[in-house]
């Protein structure tokens, strides 16, 4: 079993820090950092970290992917990009003091021909039983039945599906039925469209979930840590006390260490203590950086769970 990472709209992230922002008023930016993002790609690093085996595919636009490879800087494993038109998006945040203004730019279309041409592609290293995480937005000119169908031919050449996207709806998800999802709370409450979840109702929801087909289910819940179904088993995980410097790719993390946890061969009760960990060893890294195998494993002893 190997992990096989796929981001369909990754982007270069950029921060701007400056000395004020006032509409209407020049502010001046005194630091300026530029990092390759995507939720995906975001996986299959936290996957390095702890030498797993897998790949990481990406649908880039060429103009500026030389660019994005560098910023990269092969932190992602064995990465593979599928080349379109047009160049590969910005997200933007600009920072100055308690105020921050974040705007994500517009990226390369993409059609039906570049989703056939990445699946083939993954259709060429996937063997059956392998994990296929498909994570993040979707780019211009794909809409959620083709990212339905898309999903649907990975499961049929045998790949273990993990959705961590909003871009797909109830109704797809029952239809991909896929191995494993991992939203929020914010995320699941609006997948099921419920305003105020409880936990009785959360229970309820993720065991109607996996009547419907879905496997595996990771709630993740913040410093409170996170509620997983999993082999039809309900898990409550405590949360961890840790210093909070950054909550990017905290999700991400939290994906791959179950990811992780399987290839490794763990009891499904180790693998979502193992997921819980990484995400929170990443919430205590700066900016976008993703935890290491020795800090999540030091978190991993302190997590408790149980059965729900």
């Amino acid at each position: 079993m190997k992990l096989i990472t796929v981001t369909l709209n990754p982007a270069i992230d950029v921060t701007l820090m400056c000395d004020q922002i006032d509409f209407d008023k020049v502010g001046r930016v005194h630091t300026e950092i530029r990092e390759a993002g995507g939720k995906g790609v975001n996986v299959s690093r936290v996957a390095k970290k702890f030498g797993a085996d897998g790949y990481c595919f990406a649908l880039m636009g060429r103009e500026n992917t030389p660019e994005y490879l560098n910023l990269l800087n092969d932190t992602a494993g064995e990465f593979i990009s599928a080349q379109i038109e047009g160049r590969i998006r910005e997200n933007l945040t600009i920072r100055s003091d308690d105020k921050c203004v974040k705007l994500n730019r517009m990226g390369a279309v993409a059609g039906s021909a570049d989703l056939y041409n990445l699946l083939e592609s993954i259709k060429s290293v996937l063997l059956k039983g392998d994990l296929v995480a498909v994570s993040g937005s979707i780019p211009l000119g794909v809409n959620e039945d083709m990212l339905t169908d898309f999903c649907l031919k990975i499961k049929e050449a045998g790949g273990k599906v993990l959705l961590d996207t909003e871009s797909i709806g109830i109704e797809n998800i029952k239809k991909i039925k896929p191995f494993a999802i991992k939203p929020n709370l914010h995320e699941f409450a609006k997948l099921i469209g419920v305003a105020i979840l409880s936990p009785l109702k959360i229970s309820e929801e993720m065991l109607n979930l996996h009547n419907e087909g879905v496997e595996n289910i990771l709630l993740t819940l913040g410093e409170r840590g996170m509620k997983a179904l999993c082999s039809g088993e309900i898990f409550d995980v405590d949360g961890v006390k840790v210093d909070v410097k950054s909550n990017v790719c905290a999700g991400d993390s939290t994906l791959a260490g179950f990811c992780i946890g399987l290839i490794r061969g763990l009891d499904i009760a180790d693998c979502v203590r193992l997921s819980c960990a990484c995400g929170t060893a990443t919430v205590m890294v700066e900016g976008s950086g993703v935890c290491d195998e020795a800090s999540a494993m030091e978190i991993f002893e302190k997590i408790s769970l149980k059965k729900g």
